[in-house]
């Protein structure tokens, strides 16, 4: 993503205005680019945006963005948080959420990113959420591949967790058709949890990139 003042030729709203380069806090800050999709890290002044509303949002991430918005289990209160302890911790910017635009509109789709970054083990936990209209494409499993592959880039990250209600058969599936296996029971009650350790996570995306559409 260029840093101009052009507006995009499909949707008519401004470009986007985070480049790989403007964003501050290092490596995990960069916009991660997959076949289909450009994830944007959040930062203070794009969870603001998004807290006073879709207007607001869609100026300042250069996007559509649809109806419905926020996805489902995106919490104000918990970005609230979030954009408190970024403006604190800058240089944690990427190690959160993340914007998930589906190109070549730039349309917002749906939320994706982790909560922190790794502990002592190298263990990270990863999450996602995306608009109803949206699922059944591919977007949740390709999401969770990009950040997989750009964290996995790293030497301090040796494991992905990820947690989900055992009823959501659908997330359930996002999270096979990424590598992860099934760890047992997760953090609390009716949660059970998946991983991607560093080793099994290559063949799992070279799948999904040869059929991005047969994943949910």
């Amino acid at each position: 993503m260029r840093v101009t003042n052009a507006s995009h030729p499909e949707t008519g709203y401004p470009a986007p205005r985070h480049s790989a380069s403007a964003l501050s806090g290092g490596q995990m800050a960069k916009v991660i680019r997959t076949v289909r999709l450009s994830l944007v890290p959040l930062t203070p002044a794009l969870g603001t945006a998004d807290l006073a509303g879709r207007d607001a949002l869609a100026r300042e991430l250069g996007a559509e963005v649809p109806d419905g918005w926020p996805p489902e289990l995106f919490e104000r209160d918990k970005l609230e948080w979030t954009i408190r302890h970024l403006e604190q911790h800058p240089r944690e910017i990427g190690w959160w959420l993340h914007y998930i635009l589906f190109r070549p509109e730039d349309r917002l789709v749906g939320v994706a990113g982790f909560k922190g970054p790794p502990d002592a083990n190298g263990l990270i936990e990863v999450g996602y959420s995306i608009l109803s209209a949206f699922r059944r494409r591919g977007i949740a499993t390709e999401a969770t591949l990009g950040l997989a592959d750009h964290v996995f880039a790293r030497k301090d990250v040796h494991c992905i967790i990820a947690q989900t209600l055992q009823s959501y058969s659908a997330s359930r599936t996002v999270l096979e058709k990424a590598g992860f296996h099934y760890a047992g029971a997760g953090s609390e009650p009716d949660i059970i949890c998946y991983e991607l350790a560093r080793g099994d996570w290559e063949a799992a995306r070279r799948r999904c990139e040869r059929a991005p559409d047969a994943v949910v």
